[in-house]
Formats: structure tokens, sequence, C-alpha cells
């Protein structure tokens, strides 16, 4: 997960060890209680609130500039524009998946055509293709990210902490690059990092119901890049255990969780 968010190249080995480190801390995170509130007097409390607003600002600023950065610059990333832009070309003038043409002339044909399938939507919204329009989907997925991190730490921890956090999630310079250029990788570890805390948060609070919206964020990241699928399964053996050892003692049954596992 980290290797995807970061977008860099990395053993399948040390990212699957990067996955693991993540489920680890981010169960840690779960299952800890919160600790009692400090309480703060009138002018302490207004300083924080003050710096909570400059922090959402600040965030805000960052989203501001990869969403124009992303709109009015083409695509620069090379996987972008030699992969995944004639796929979605091929698919927009077509109206549809030519399967002899992938085979045929168009780059690694055997990935995942989740994002080509995007930008041939956004081709057809806006009337032709247009590659600076397409980019639009990938600020998209930042805002997603620092929505899920922003939320889930706010509701641990506190929502100034929250707040502190995404900024130095979102300030990082390679997480900001890919939310506004056309990699792939990025879309990838947003899946992943927002089916991880789901499902925590489903055993957690023992909601059965609660596994379907992450399965379909793991079925995202399998659809993204081919090495979603790993990741997603070592996602999906982790829950699996978590989901056996915290049920070991009731009635609800593990066969219906086997099952969505299957189906992603």
């Amino acid at each position: 997960m980290i290797s995807s968010l970061l977008s860099c190249k990395v053993s399948s080995a040390s990212g699957s060890l990067s996955l693991l480190s993540c489920i680890i801390v981010l169960a840690f995170i779960t299952y800890r209680q919160k600790k009692s509130a400090i309480q703060l007097d009138k002018k302490q409390k207004i300083s924080w609130e003050l710096i909570e607003i400059a922090t959402v600002c600040l965030i805000v600023g960052f989203l501001l500039i990869a969403l124009f950065a992303a709109v009015f610059t083409p695509i620069n990333a090379y996987d972008g524009y030699a992969i995944y832009a004639p796929k979605a070309v091929s698919i927009y003038q077509n109206k549809g998946i030519d399967t002899q043409l992938f085979k045929r002339d168009l780059p690694n044909p055997d990935y995942p055509l989740l994002i080509p399938i995007n930008e041939a939507w956004m081709s057809i919204a806006n009337g032709s293709w247009d590659e600076r329009a397409v980019k639009l989907i990938f600020p998209l997925y930042l805002i997603s990210a620092t929505l899920i991190i922003a939320g889930f730490l706010g509701r641990k921890t506190s929502r100034f902490y929250g707040w502190i956090a995404t900024v130095g999630f979102i300030g990082t310079p390679q997480i900001y690059f890919s939310g506004r250029s056309a990699l792939c990788d990025f879309p990838v570890g947003v899946f992943l990092i927002g089916a991880v805390i789901l499902f925590l948060e489903a055993i957690r609070d023992e909601d059965t119901k609660g596994y379907f919206l992450p399965s379909l964020l793991l079925i995202g990241a399998s659809s993204t890049k081919n090495e979603g699928l790993p990741q997603a399964t070592i996602v999906l053996m982790i829950v699996t255990c978590l989901f056996a050892y915290r049920n070991r003692k009731t009635s609800l049954s593990i066969k219906s969780f086997f099952l969505m596992n299957w189906l992603v």
C-alpha cells in the first residue's frame, strides 16, 4: 500500500511487508481506546480552533492546486500516455472494447481496464478526447484519500489531529504529484487504504453488512493494476484471520465471509 501510494518501484516482498505493516498499525489504532479529552480554557480552545481552520484551508489549497494542475497540463507520466491513454482513446472511438485491437496494436493488453474506461467515460462526457479533461479523475482520488484519512484519524483521535496528519499525507511530494498526474499506482493505494480501514471498522463493530463496501474497493484495486490483485489478496487473508479470531466464540458463520473472498 505504501509503495502504491508513493508510486515507488519495489519488490513484491518489500511491497507485501509494507502492506502488512500498514494493516498492523491501523489495527492498533482501531482497537485502541480513545484517551480522555484534555480540558482547555476558552483562550486555548479558540487558539486550537484557529489552527484547525488554518490547517483545513491549507488542505483545501493543496487540493485546488492539484485540481488545476491536472486540468491545465497534459499527461506527463509515461504509463499514462504510453499505456492507459491509447486504450482509453480506443474505447472512446470504438464505443467499446475491441479485443483484437487490444491484442494486436496496444501495449500491455493484460493490464486491467478500470482507468482507461474511466478516461473514456470522461471523454464521452466532454464530447471529445482531451487528455487534460481525463486527468480530472486523479485529483478526485486525491480528494477521496484525504477524506478517508482525515475521517478515520478524526474518529480515532480527534478532529484536529486528523487534519494535522492529513496535511502530512497530502504534503508528501510524491503523493501530491501522483494525485495530479495520470499514474495508476495512486488509485490502487487509495482503494487499498479505504478497504483496510473499512474492514477493520466492520470487524470491530461486528457488522457483517460492513464488508460489502471494502470488498468493492478491493475489486477496484484489482481492476486498476495487475499489482492490485496480490495486494488485495494479502488484505483478504489478514482480514479473514481477524474475522475468524473475533468470531471464534459466536454463532456468526464464517462461510459467508469466505464466499465474499471468493467473489472478490
